[in-house]
This record gives C-alpha cells, structure tokens and sequence, in this order.
C-alpha cells in the first residue's frame, strides 16, 4: 500500500479523500457513506477500526443500525471484487470491526500467506485447478472470438458455486462486468422468466445501469416493459410505461428470445459480460428457452454464460435444464463440465466422472463436499437458539430474505434480526449478502440469500410445520398488502405462502394471476403450470362459494394454453372448454363470468362452430347491456362484428363496428384499446387494436358488398392506423386482413402488396397463423397477375402450415381461393379437391363467408368435368344456390358473380 501525496494506493486502485476511488482512469461509484467508511478505514491501514469508532466517524450525532454499516462494507467489497471470506483489502475482525490490510497484490509489501492467484480476488476450490485452468481458457476465447456457455454439474453439495464463485471473481477483477442469478428451488413459486429479469435488473441498478436500460429501450422494449416500475424509471415516465406495456402486449417467444439476444450483445461490447444462472433445475421453462435461444445464437460479442445444474444421484432424466444441456451434447458451441467426487468422498453423493467429449471436460481433481446435509444439521445445532429460530424463519421466507420480511414471519423486533444476519454473514457459512437489488418482495433493506440451495432446503426442513405453517400465513398476508399497492408480479410468492399456510382459497387467485403474467409474457409452459396448480388446489375446496365460477375460469384457461402447446385439436383442451361451456350457462354476471365468455368466444370463433360463438357474444353484449359497462360493451361488439363476419351476416357486420367504435370515441378515460385477441393459436396472444380491427372489418364487409372504393378507404385509414400504433401483430393483422380483402374483389396488385409485407412480419415475429394466412393470399396473387401455376407450390405450403395450425377462421375462404388458381391452371382435380375441403369445413364450423363462392366454383368445375345437358343443369343449380345464398346475406360481390356466371349459361 502506497501513499503518494494525498493518494492512497492499494492494488489497481488509488483513494483520494475528495475525488474518490479509481481504478486506472476509470471511477469506482460508491455512495458517499460507503466512500466514507473506506477513507476512515485508509487512515489508520493495517489497524482495526472498531464499529463504534466507524458509527461516530462516518455517522455522528445520528443512531443507526449496524445493518447501515454493513450495507457500506457489502458494497465496498463489491466494488473492490473484494471477498470477506479471502479479504484482498478490507478485512473482518470478527466482533470487534474492520481493518484496511497494509499488504496486498499491486503493492510493493509482501504477500499474505492466503492471497490468491496474480489475477483473482477469490481462491480457486481445492482440486479444481485443472477444471479451472480450462475455463480460464474458455473465458480467453470469448473475450477475443465471442459468446460462448458454459454448464457445470454436478449433484448437490458437490461445489459448483464455488467454482463458478471463483471465475466470476476472477473475471470481475480482469474488468468483466458479472452478474449471478438463481433459480428459486424447492417450495418456490415458478415466475415466468424470473432469473432472466432478476439478471437484467441487476444490470440495471449497476455502476452503468442507465446505459443499459438505454440499450433495453432501443433494442429490447418487451424486457423493458417487464421491469418492475422503479427500476426502469430512469428512461420512462409512467405515461411512457403504460404506453410501451401496450405497445408491446402480446409480443412473441421469438421476438423476446431476439431482443435479449440482441440487447445482451450489445451491452457485453461495451465490456465483457458474464451470467451466471444457479439451480438451472429449478428454472421455468421460459427462463429455459431464453438461455437456450441465447446459447444457440452465435454473438462477436464477449458474452459468457454459465449454468449450473444439480443432477439427481440416480436418473439424470426427467428435468427441463438436464435435457436441454444433454441437448448440446452433440452439438458445438457449449463446454458441459461435470463435477465429480473427491477421492476419499466416494460415500458421498456425486456419481462418476464424466469421460471427456468434443463439449464435455473431465475433471481431473473434485474438491471435497464440505456442505452435506448432516454438515448443515451441525452447524445449525451449533448456534445459539435466537438465530437457529431467525434462519428457520428467513427460509420460510425464501432464498433470499430482508431483515424486514424475517421480522414478519417470526414476529421478532426488526433490529434483533439485524445483528443477528449480520453476525451470521460474517460467517459466510450458511447466508451471504445477496448482490444486488433482489428481495423476494416486500420493504427494501439489505438483502441476504442462502448460501446454496442445499442449506435454504435442509433449514427449512429443520424448523417444525406446527412453527412454519403460522410463519407461512403472516408473510402471505404481508405480501397481500404489497400486492394491493400495485405489486402485481409477486402474486406467485403470495400463492406459494398461503398454499404452504393451508389457506388454499387465498391462494387461488394469486395462482390464477401467476398465471396470467406468465401468459401475457408469453411463457404459456409456465402459465399452464400455474393454472393447474391452481386447478388441482380448487378440487380440494369442494364447497368453496364460488366453486363453479372458478372451474369454468380454469378449464378455459388451461385449455388456452393447451392449445397454444398443442393445437387446437388437442383433446384435452377440447375437454377443457367443452367444460367451460357447460358451466358458464348457469352462473350470473361477474367481472370473471366476462373473462370465461371472452375466452370461450376465441375458440370457437377459431374452432367452430360458429353458431357456438355467436351465443356466447351475444351474451357478453346482453351482460355489458345491463351492467353499463363500456369496456365489456366494445369487446362484445367486437366478438360480435368477426363473428358476424363468418357466418356471412354481413349488415350485421357493419352495424357492429359502427356501434363498437361510438363506444370507443365516446371514452374518456384514455384506456388503451386493446383486445385480449381473437386469433388464438398465434403464440404472441395476438392482442390488437380494437379501433383498428373495426376498420378492416367494415372494409371486408365493403369488399363482399361490392363496394371496392369503400372497402380500399377503409382499409388505408386501417393501416395508416396500424402503423401509427406501433404495435408489430395490429400492423400485420391489418395487412393480411387487407390483402384476403382484395384478394376477395379480384384485386391481385394490392393483395400480392398487403400480403407480402403482412407475411414478412409475421415471419420476423413468429406469427404462424398470419404467416399461413398471408402466404394463401400472395400464392393467390401471383398466379392471377403472372397467368400461371407459380403461385401454387406457395398456396400449398401455407394451406399445410394453417392445416397443422388446426384453425377453421378463415380457411373455407382460403380453399376457395385456392381451388380458383387451380381451375385457372388447368388443373380441375386439385381445384375440386380443395373445393369439396371448404364446403365440408364450411358446413362442420357453420361458416358463411365462402359458402356461396364455393357452391359458384363447383359449378364451374362441372362445366369442365362435362358438356352435357347434365352437367349444365348441375352447373347451373350450383351458380343458383350460390347467387340465392350470397343475396342472403348481403354479399352483393359474390352474387354478382354467381349471376354472370349463371349467364354465361344462356
């Protein structure tokens, strides 16, 4: 340690009492109390400085706890890549205070005995040097040719963290920017993409936190809006924030998965960035699919993440992360580092060394278990009863814990559990100070976490039910505070807390709002999950009051998420809403009455039949009728003016969007107009703007009304609408809704335009139904404007990618189209094929749409098949139903041309 002039220096860092801590040219940020306690520390380097002197120093004339200037120490150790187990710079004196060690690595005083390699500010595990040296390489490679991953496993106990502790020491010290998240495991709620956003705010409450919600902002807004409020308020207002959620709503798996990919490259080219995910055997399958997508996405930037799974000690199978890992077994990319037992261990848990591969290390020397279970049991017998009792209730609480939220749970004062976490961290045993801002909920405060997941699980068994049930309730209640003032992302953590109390009808709703967020998110594994959980706690509550009404929600909302896994053909979810169905029929109005209606609505407006959802539009408008409520009143005009569509009511399509939109300019609370979607199986959710989706409605009943330039006015102000919104599915809705509506007049221009520009977005955002849709469309187009079969092989592929989608919205009205290309090609069997297919799915889902112009199109494929007086009376009848079906309904267009044809006749 050198002192030049009014500069301390110790290793890369220089202290000036006023300019602060630097390192190289660059500044260290600390708080003005944690610079304080370190300049107080600087004075007197290499003696101890008791808590009391550094109380009056850095604090005089104020009483503060001990947490304050444990809060200071946590973060200067931080700062400094300092660890209070193997301290570089400040060291603990265990119940006395601190001292600023005189001799460390950069200056010209000799070495301590335990300092640690040139280069790291934390000792590398006993028997794991050669694993390291490897990693180390790794870590070389991806500082200068790009991203790569790593996954170490190992059973439980067996020393993971401390050699992923270790690397991220050592990488911190080099200049990496780290970060290290973990999985919540055991009793712990699942949260859709929970260690994904715990990582993201990290990054965000860091040294350069506002560059980095910077870079969310420019490149991955649907993370950013996922942000709890204060931590992205730096770059949003609240007005900006409710207006990003909508403009966001409904974003795909695929378009997150890009965005973070992408926000992640670009911030590790601003240094190199390293994540380490804990407990990936514990991660929702959303988090899963995010690391995976981000592993498999090649980065020039230096990105390194770094999983760690536990295996089970028998059957490596049967976990999400353990196959998703197994997944890269033959892959390139990831190094896989399987974690042994030390000779001498070989009664502990830990199976066999992994033989090396092209991905997977050997390794060569596995360090001793030191935490198993017993070894826990002992050091928790070993302390005094107060903080057995005060661990026992922070493990109630969860992984990671404040002061505050252990004060609740076991109802001892809040200062008493200070001192006692604080005496417990210096330890660094059993609990730790958790990096940055992660409390599971509640106040704020210094956060501690479990040291491992073993420890969190094997204290929380230690602590008696008759103990932890009561524990579980006052946390659950607390929280349910915290919820109500507009928390709404720990209903999961509620859930779980009242679940594990026995209250299971307070948990009920906070599981269905889990699920929700998962859904809105577009994690529908995760909302699947919760939604059943929540099912199964519903089945034990046979005489709750509202039994029924919560079947008849859960049904259909499980069914949504199964079709949204499996198509809409899934039996099960069939089951699902055809439960749904029956129950809804006998309950009264309710706020959760509208939801099941609107759910039931969208599959069979997708599924059929149409008549089915018809009723239950009819309904919702009956309900929002007598309850004046305009909310409800728009969306059930909505259901009504789609549905009205494909039955082929077209008046009734007009009068509905003409009502749905004086109700919507007749608000005045400035909501967003968004609908919860009417395309069901798009993954994204396929939320739209309500305004806009009457405009392209209205224009389609133009178009079949024969009204062209009406239909093509609406369909600009739709688009230009779209556009205007800023929101990825309305635009391609639009414009795929535009291109089938000329493609309904004949106009092949401007459907080949609408519809290529529609497809191509819906590719970028993984919208698969739009995508089928828009390819029908184009084929179609194509064909008319070329005078040839080219557009065909393109018709085929999206008329098979609508087939595995399992959709009948649409599709009689497709296959019309698709038989009139054909007819033109010169190939009737194909056309007639396709012909026979929508007038039997027409006929199955009561759709109305194409009825007529599938009728017309048979008698022309009649004429083709014959000449004879036969075949013309047939042809004839078939251009006669047409003409009577299409006047009928108000479809003037297919009337029109159900007539020429019947002329051509004679």
């Amino acid at each position: 340690m050198l002192r030049d002039g009014n500069v301390l220096r110790f290793g890369p860092f220089s202290l000036h009492p006023t300019q602060g801590v630097h390192r190289g040219g660059a500044e260290v940020r600390l708080t003005p109390k944690s610079l304080a306690v370190l300049s107080t520390l600087a004075q007197r380097a290499g003696e101890i400085v008791t808590k009391e002197e550094l109380f009056r120093t850095v604090w005089p004339r104020r009483v503060v706890t001990e947490a304050s200037l444990t809060t200071c120490i946590r973060e200067l150790r931080s700062a400094l890549h300092d660890d209070a187990r193997n301290p570089m710079y400040i060291e603990t004196v265990h119940r006395r205070g601190y001292r600023l060690k005189t001799a460390t690595h950069g200056d010209s005083g000799p070495v301590p005995s335990q300092a640690v390699a040139p280069d790291s500010a934390s000792p590398v595990p006993a028997g794991r040097e050669a694993t390291f040296e490897q990693l180390q390489e790794i870590v070389a490679n991806t500082a200068n040719e790009g991203s790569h991953a790593i996954f170490i496993t190992g059973s439980g106990g067996i020393g993971k963290q401390a050699v992923a502790q270790a690397l991220l020491d050592r990488l911190a010290h080099n200049g990496w920017q780290t970060v290290r998240v973990r999985s919540v495991a055991g009793i712990g709620p699942r949260i859709a993409y929970g260690p994904v956003l715990e990582a993201l705010e990290t990054l965000a409450e860091g040294p350069t936190g506002l560059e980095f919600l910077t870079a969310l902002r420019r490149l991955a807004p649907t993370w950013l809006a996922d942000l709890a409020p204060e931590v992205s308020a730096p770059v949003l207002s609240p007005a900006e924030d409710r207006a990003l959620r909508q403009r966001v709503s409904g974003a795909s798996t695929p378009q997150r998965q890009r965005e973070l990919c992408a926000v992640l490259a670009a911030f590790a080219n601003l240094a190199p960035l390293a994540i380490c995910f804990e407990n990936l055997e514990s991660s929702d399958a959303a988090t899963l699919g995010a690391i995976d997508a981000t592993v498999r996405r090649e980065h020039a930037a230096p990105l390194l993440l770094i999983g760690l799974c536990s295996l089970p000690q028998s059957d490596h199978t049967g976990n999400a992360a353990i196959e998703m890992i197994r997944n890269f077994g033959t892959s390139p990319g990831p190094t896989l580092v399987e974690l042994g037992p030390l000779p001498g261990a070989a009664d502990l848990p830990g199976g066999d060394l992994c033989h090396a591969s092209p991905n997977r290390s050997a390794v060569d020397s596995p360090e001793v278990q030191t935490r198993t279970p017993h070894r826990i049991k002992d050091l928790l017998s070993a302390l005094p009863p107060p903080q057995r009792q005060i661990l026992q209730g922070a493990s109630v609480v969860g992984a990671r814990f404040s002061a505050s939220e252990v004060s609740v749970a076991t109802e001892v004062p809040t200062d008493v559990i200070h001192c006692a976490l604080a005496d417990l961290t210096q330890e660094a045993t059993l609990i730790r100070p958790a990096p940055g801002r992660h409390a599971s909920s509640g106040p704020g405060g210094l956060v501690y976490e479990f040291a491992s997941e073993q420890i969190l699980a094997t204290v929380y068994r230690t602590c008696p039910i008759g103990e932890r049930t009561p524990m579980h309730a006052r946390v659950g209640r607390s929280l349910e505070e915290a919820y109500r003032s507009g928390a709404p992302e720990i209903a999961p953590v509620v859930a779980m807390h009242f679940e594990q109390a026995g209250e299971l009808a307070r948990a009920l709703p906070y599981l269905y709002e889990a699920g929700s967020t998962a859904r809105r998110r577009g994690a529908t594994a995760v909302a699947l999950l919760n939604f059943q959980r929540a099912r199964t706690l519903l089945r034990s509550l046979e005489h709750h009051v509202e039994h029924d009404t919560w079947e008849a929600d859960l049904s259909a909302a499980i069914g949504r998420e199964l079709v949204l896994l499996h198509g809409l053909r899934n039996e099960e979810a069939n089951a699902c809403y055809a439960r749904a169905l029956e129950i809804q029929r006998r309950l009264s109005p309710s706020p959760q009455l509208d939801r099941i209606l609107w759910n039931l609505w969208v599959f069979h407006l997708n599924r059929g039949p149409l008549r089915t959802a018809q009723e239950i539009a009819d309904r919702l408008l009956t309900i929002a009728e007598q309850t004046f409520d305009t909310a409800l009143l728009i969306e059930a005009h909505h259901a009504l003016w789609a549905t009205s569509l494909m039955l082929g009511d077209i008046r009734s399509v007009l009068a509905h969007t003409r009502d749905g939109l004086a109700v919507c300019s007749g608000r005045t609370d400035g909501a967003p107009l968004m609908t919860t979607g009417c395309t069901l199986q798009d993954v994204h959710g396929s939320d739209h703007n309500i305004a806009v989706c009457a405009g392209f409605f209205t224009a389609w009943a133009d178009a079949v009304d024969d009204r062209k330039d009406a239909a093509v006015t609406s369909l600009n102000a739709a688009i230009s609408h779209a556009r205007d919104v800023d929101h990825p599915f309305t635009l391609a809705v639009t414009l795929v809704l535009a291109a089938g509506a000329m493609a309904a007049t004949g106009d092949a221009a401007a459907a080949r335009l609408r519809a290529e520009e529609g497809r191509d977005i819906a590719e970028t955002h993984g919208f698969a139904a739009l995508q089928a849709w828009a390819g029908v469309y184009e084929g179609w187009a194509i064909s008319r404007l070329e005078g040839d079969a080219s557009g065909l092989p393109l018709i085929d592929r999206s008329l098979a990618l609508g087939e595995q989608i399992g959709m009948s919205l649409f599709r009689p009205f497709q296959l019309a189209l698709a038989a009139e290309t054909a007819l033109s090609c010169g190939q009737p069997t194909r056309s007639e094929h396709w012909a026979d297919e929508g007038l039997l799915l027409a006929e199955r889902v009561q759709d109305g749409l194409a009825t007529a112009e599938l009728h017309r199109l048979k008698g022309e494929l009649r004429l083709v098949s014959g000449d004879d007086v036969s075949a013309r009376d047939e042809a004839a009848a078939q251009f006669e139903s047409a003409r009577a079906i299409a006047a009928a309904q108000g479809a003037a267009l297919f009337a029109r041309r159900a007539a020429a044809s019947r002329a051509r006749l004679g």
